[in-house]
């Protein structure tokens, strides 16, 4: 029957490179697809190619600060990627699909002012991206934990937020994140 609701559920486990491999190969062909639509984007807004930004990355973020463990889960999704068929996907390119906001937004601005010496455009103005919340104990019928979020995001990018990311690191290193919905009935 598959999936009415178009959610994919994917569960990660292990240590970071386990866990970003698991993504990788569950996951591939959307991020691929994420990719592309964020080349779509960055030509609308910039006028410029994804990757233009992708060879920017080491420039615009200080990758030598990124933590060791996002570091391997992203690794592993590269990997992962690869496995599935994917070796057009790489770790600049996952880096700067995480930063795509930050780039486009701020840092693409300065880099105008700075080595064209024309005045950029206005950053955007901040607006409303998401709605979140999140109850515990007395505010929730059992006691458990119930959290939703809501993303406001544009209409170009909103049908790629159907993942659910399970997580289960090892034992001691961590807690899960998230478990598979229990089935009806």
């Amino acid at each position: 029957m598959g999936n009415p609701s178009r959610w994919r559920y994917v569960v990660m486990e292990g240590e970071a490179k386990a866990r970003g491999v698991a993504h990788g190969e569950a996951l591939a062909d959307r991020t691929v697809e994420s990719l592309e639509r964020a080349d779509f984007m960055s030509r609308q807004d910039t006028g410029l190619p994804f990757e233009f930004f992708v060879s920017k990355v080491h420039e615009a973020f200080d990758l030598k600060d990124v933590h060791e463990e996002v570091r391997r889960e992203l690794e592993g999704i590269v990997e992962g990627c690869h496995n599935k068929g994917r070796t057009d996907v790489t770790f600049d390119q996952l880096v700067a699909l995480n930063g795509a906001e930050e780039l486009i937004d701020s840092w693409w601005p300065w880099y105008l002012e700075k080595h064209h010496g024309r005045g950029a455009r206005k950053r955007r103005e901040a607006r409303p991206r998401c709605s979140a919340f999140m109850a515990i104990g007395s505010a929730t019928t059992d006691g458990r934990i119930v959290a939703a979020h809501n993303s406001w995001d544009r209409f170009a990018s909103g049908d790629a937020y159907n993942v659910v990311l399970g997580i289960r690191p090892p034992v001691g290193k961590g807690h899960r994140v998230l478990s598979r919905p229990r089935r009806a009935g």
